[in-house]
């Protein structure tokens, strides 16, 4: 009896010992991701402000440049040719 309790015993302090590693392994992988999640806010940051303040281009470049603002705004003399295209090919 005593020989299985000691078994079981052993078996549960492997097993207790084992989460405790994964524990502080996970805790360090935090560590070093919280590291590189402030260190990539700073990358951002740092190309944000070169990108919009040292090169001070205009809005109007800025929002050219985003697809939703085009997707949105279509550029109007680009769609009247498409449409006037359009229209020709279908008439003829």
């Amino acid at each position: 009896m005593q020989i299985e309790q000691d078994e079981e015993l052993y078996r549960m302090s492997l097993q207790m010992r084992r989460v405790c590693d994964k524990i502080k392994s996970s805790e360090a992988r935090m560590d070093q991701l919280e590291v590189e999640r402030i260190e990539m806010m700073l990358w951002a940051q740092e190309l944000y402000l070169t990108e919009n303040v040292v090169y001070n281009r205009p809005p109007d470049f800025r929002r050219q440049q985003s697809a939703l603002y085009n997707k949105l705004h279509p550029d109007t003399v680009h769609s009247v040719l498409l449409v006037n295209r359009f229209t020709l090919e279908m008439g003829s």
